[in-house]
């Protein structure tokens, strides 16, 4: 089995740190370091707030979903899955999950292929109004249906 590597005008293309004929490697120009890190830079911000946010919150969550304590006492007790046996033995968070799952399943796709169709034929009308084929096109019909609605 013979190894290809692509060629780009001639030379071969390889990642970067990749090892290539003759074992020549390709290094990061200053250029693309500076990018990377500008990269990184953009995307550090988005990720702190995730995880001091989100991912912080939710693991602790995880955490003290295996004790049995209130915020008002100090001392914790370890209950393992007792409470998960106390929340799935309720009428209440059967009822709950299936109207989350009505609401995630049903309604938000119904809303959106409904917004797409309304939006279709705001465009359709637009162009049949015009009689125009380049006329200029609507990407959202709410902000004109809320000017109709002031007027």
């Amino acid at each position: 089995m013979s190894l290809r590597i692509p060629l780009v005008r001639g030379r071969a293309r390889l990642r970067v740190g990749e090892e290539g004929p003759g074992g020549a490697t390709r290094r990061l120009s200053a250029r693309g370091v500076r990018d990377h890190l500008a990269a990184y830079g953009l995307l550090f911000p988005a990720l702190a707030v995730f995880t001091v946010f989100f991912y912080l919150p939710a693991v602790y969550l995880l955490y003290i979903a295996f004790f049995q304590w209130t915020i008002l006492s100090p001392g914790t007790t370890f209950v393992g899955f007792q409470n998960f046996r106390i929340l799935f033995g309720q009428p209440l968070f059967w009822g709950s999950l299936a109207t989350s799952a009505y609401y995630t399943l049903v309604m938000i796709p119904a809303t959106v292929l409904l917004a797409a169709a309304a939006a279709a034929n705001w465009t359709a009308t637009i162009h049949a109004v015009t009689n125009q084929p380049n006329s200029p096109t609507v990407d959202h019909p709410t902000p004109w249906i809320y000017l109709t609605m002031l007027a």
